[in-house]
């Protein structure tokens, strides 16, 4: 997989330098509740009546030697592919017949990147975030460029609203040590200008009294979407708990979900300590996996939350289902994405929700191709 992070690259350039132990904080949440806020509270099993999601693929797409790395859907169902070093654009129509085709190259000239972050307005135009230059950059329909505008936040991971208000993970070196950063969950405007911390955590690494660098297998991330009212939906990776933000910038609801994660196997144990060596740090393993993965808000008012509750070795991953109230309402086999467990790092889901359908960039248990698929979501009643 393709790592494409600013803290992901921050870990590897920093890492060397010395730093004191420092000892895990929890996140805070900084939003204030709104007077009619609600915590809805579930139990293990779902409430009746349940519900069934299933996934039913209907397209499949491949290009030999591609490297996708994300995928946008615009308002008429063509799938674009981001691609490789060049951030090559591919787009297919709805059917999966190729229409276009665009390489965005590095470099710091207009149109030309350091880091590649895309989303589509709702308008049809593409923006690009350049988090390391602070930069965005607008492209019209047909991915000609129209402007280059600084931006204030430095970071990625970046969504819009329908206003063009800007939701990002921003980051920020912590005071007296280069190995940990401070990240925050921040709404800003279409101009970049900061306008609201939401969340914010520590992120990096630590270093004990006989120098060794600690990692957590699991580090703590924010997974987050926003609805088509504007909503702010994200998740903890390390509780189970759903937080909804107005766009006015209150906490209307938080879903929490009872249940402890499963036990890590000898297996997911093993691949961790593997790694050790290779990066020369050591593996402060939890006794259970995290309870949330990621996070996609599907049509017809559903909520998934997929969880680590898979095993290594199944072809497909576990997810709950919420509706919109936040009541429990079921389980779901969900399309086995890549990096759907990449936690070390900020990172969007290379999986996209959107118009009654799921689209997953996929690598098949033999790794020789790499896939994009798409999968008709049919919701139903379960027993």
């Amino acid at each position: 997989m393709r790592m494409r992070s600013l803290a992901w690259a921050a870990f590897f350039v920093l890492s060397a330098a010395p730093c004191l132990l420092i000892a895990q904080k929890p996140g805070r949440q900084l939003v204030l509740k709104a007077p009619d806020f609600v915590e809805v509270v579930n139990e293990e099993r779902p409430v009746g009546p349940a519900l069934e999601i299933k996934f039913v693929q209907d397209l499949n797409l491949r290009e030999e030697g591609w490297t996708p790395f994300a995928l946008r859907v615009n308002g008429e169902g063509a799938i674009h592919v981001f691609s490789g070093k060049n951030n090559t654009l591919i787009r297919f129509n709805a059917a999966g017949r190729e229409t276009l085709r665009r390489d965005f190259r590095p470099g710091q000239g207009p149109g030309e990147f350091g880091f590649f972050d895309p989303e589509f307005v709702r308008d049809g135009r593409l923006l690009v975030l350049d988090g390391r230059q602070r930069r965005l950059t607008a492209f019209d329909k047909d991915f000609k460029l129209l402007n280059v505008a600084k931006v204030d936040l430095w970071g990625d991971n970046f969504r819009l609203d329908s206003a063009g208000n800007m939701y990002l993970m921003v980051m920020e070196f912590l005071p007296n040590t280069r190995d940990r950063q401070l990240l925050a969950l921040t709404k800003g405007s279409p101009q970049g200008k900061p306008l609201l911390r939401i969340h914010e955590y520590e992120w990096g690494l630590t270093r004990d009294a006989g120098g060794r660098y600690h990692s957590d297998a699991y580090r703590r991330q924010i997974k987050f979407q926003i609805d088509d009212r504007d909503n702010l939906w994200y998740v903890s990776t390390d509780r189970y708990e759903i937080h909804v933000v107005s766009p006015e910038g209150r906490l209307v609801r938080t879903i929490v979900k009872k249940g402890e994660p499963r036990k890590l196997t000898e297996e997911e144990i093993a691949a961790f300590k593997a790694n050790d060596a290779k990066f020369k740090t050591v593996t402060d393993m939890p006794e259970r996996v995290p309870p949330i993965a990621d996070l996609f808000l599907l049509d017809h008012d559903q909520i998934l939350v997929v969880t680590f509750e898979s095993r290594p070795g199944e072809g497909t991953l576990v997810g709950d289902v919420f509706d919109r109230q936040g009541r429990y309402r079921g389980r779901a086999s969900v399309p086995k994405y890549d990096g759907w467990d990449f936690l070390l790092a900020p990172s969007k889901p290379m999986a996209l929700a959107r118009g009654g359908y799921f689209y997953t960039i996929e690598t098949p248990g033999d790794g020789d191709e790499v896939l994009v698929r798409r999968y008709k979501i049919v919701l139903g009643k379960g027993p």
